[in-house]
C-alpha cells in the first residue's frame, strides 16, 4: 500500500508491507473453523417480508418517472404520458392493497389511461381498501420539450375518504 502526501515538504512516500506473505493467509482464513448456527439478534422477525404501502407508492411514481423520462425532449407528449401511465399502472396492481380510482384522467373508453373506477392494487384477501387519485405525469408539454418541473402524482386514503367528484369536474392543479 502506498500513501502520498500532497506537501512537498513532507515525506513523500511510505510503503507498508505485509508481514504474512499472502498464501498464508489465505489457508487459514479457509480453515479456520465456522460457526455451525448463527446467533439469534433480538429485534423483529424478517424472515417473512414486511412490506410498507408507502414505500411501494413511491415505487409507482418513481416507475412512471422513469418511463415518461426516455420521451424527454423528444416532443411527442402522448407517447410521454402513454409510457407513465403503463409504467405506473403495472407496478400499482403489484401493490398491496384493493384500490379504486377516484380521480385520475381519462374516461373507461380511453384505454391507456387510469380512468375514475378502475380497479388497481393486488386485491388480495385482506389487503388495504383505499381511495386512490392520480396523474401519471403532470406536465406531458414539459416533458416533450425537454424542460423540468413534471411531476408524477399518486395520493392514497382510506375508502371513503378522498373527496369523489365524479367524472364531469376538472381539478386545477394549484
Amino acid at each position: 500500500m502506498t500513501i502520498r502526501t500532497t506537501r512537498p515538504s513532507a515525506v513523500t512516500q511510505k510503503v507498508f508491507r505485509n508481514p504474512v506473505p499472502s498464501q498464508h493467509i489465505h489457508h487459514a482464513v479457509r480453515h479456520a473453523s465456522r460457526p455451525t448456527s448463527r446467533p439469534t439478534a433480538p429485534g423483529p422477525d424478517y424472515t417473512k417480508l414486511q412490506r410498507n404501502l408507502a414505500l411501494e407508492l413511491v415505487r409507482v411514481t418513481e416507475a412512471a418517472a422513469l418511463a415518461a423520462g426516455r420521451w424527454f425532449g423528444k416532443g411527442d407528449k402522448e407517447a410521454a404520458d402513454d409510457a407513465a401511465v403503463q409504467a405506473m399502472r403495472k407496478v400499482l396492481n403489484c401493490c398491496a392493497m384493493d384500490g379504486v380510482v377516484i380521480i385520475g384522467e381519462g374516461e373507461k373508453d380511453e384505454a391507456p389511461m387510469l380512468y375514475i373506477g378502475e380497479r388497481v392494487g393486488d386485491c388480495s384477501k385482506g389487503a388495504l381498501a383505499v381511495d386512490v387519485a392520480v396523474d401519471p405525469l403532470d406536465g406531458t408539454t414539459l416533458v416533450s420539450q425537454g424542460r423540468n418541473g413534471a411531476i408524477c402524482v399518486i395520493a392514497v386514503a382510506e375508502k371513503g375518504a378522498l373527496f369523489d367528484p365524479g367524472a364531469c369536474v376538472y381539478m386545477v392543479c394549484i
